[in-house]
């Protein structure tokens, strides 16, 4: 899978989950979550880490998955504590668990598994607006000076004692770590920019958008993407 170029795979996602969620019969997206584990299996990911990133994702939706059977109406399907469930609930609850899981999966193995620089080069030659590539190459560069920045404050807290607890104090010193932090982003941000125009920046970055051609790896893998794609249009519409 890292033979690809970046930009084949996050396009690739991209039409992954659009034709995912356009997709309703049980028996294609068991076929979508089929295919979206081959590809988790080419990325070589980790089994227990993958299966715990998916466990998370499905625990937010559980209450709706268990839910939705009692609360949609239709054909009887089973009672239980005194409340109804629809066969079309159950049908709606299986729909979002195996669209939710496909999508993710595949985006864990297309997308995650590259370097978040080349995710906002890739939107950059994939025609992406140049402000949001900016923002993001930023965002990774300086995501991780804010936590330290953080962490330092709030050991400053804690060496003067302070306890967080259900009241006005607690909620007042969060207020001013956040009200800190967000003045130090912004002195950090002016340093920021006076160094890079010291340096001749412009206002883009050259690196954004360099295009390389793609390699006989990449036309293999769309092709054989494109004709995985094709199959499910008509197996779903056809």
């Amino acid at each position: 899978m890292s033979a690809v170029a970046p930009r084949v795979r996050l396009l690739c996602s991209l039409i992954f989950a659009l034709l995912t969620i356009a997709c309703s019969r049980l028996d294609i997206l068991t076929s979508l979550l089929f295919f979206a584990t081959m590809l988790a299996w080419f990325a070589r990911l980790p089994v227990i880490g993958t299966i715990k990133k998916l466990l998370v994702m499905d625990g937010f939706i559980m209450i709706l998955l268990v839910t939705l059977p009692f609360s949609t109406p239709g054909t009887h399907w089973f009672i239980f504590a005194g409340m109804e469930a629809s066969q079309e609930g159950g049908r709606h609850s299986a729909q979002i668990i195996l669209t939710a899981n496909a999508i993710m999966l595949s985006f864990l193995a297309l997308v995650a598994s590259m370097n978040p620089s080349d995710i906002a080069r890739s939107l950059g030659e994939l025609g992406c607006s140049e402000k949001i590539v900016q923002l993001l190459l930023f965002t990774i560069r300086y995501i991780e000076t804010l936590k330290r920045e953080f962490q330092r404050l709030r050991r400053a807290m804690k060496a003067r004692a302070f306890r967080p607890q259900s009241n006005l104090h607690t909620w007042r010193s969060y207020g001013y770590l956040t009200g800190m932090l967000l003045i130090r982003s912004l002195d950090r941000a002016d340093r920021v920019l006076a160094a890079m125009k010291c340096r001749g920046f412009h206002g883009s970055f050259p690196a954004t958008k360099t295009e390389t051609g793609l390699t006989i790896a990449d036309g293999l893998f769309m092709l054989w993407f494109s004709l995985f794609g094709l199959t499910i249009l008509v197996w779903q519409w056809g």
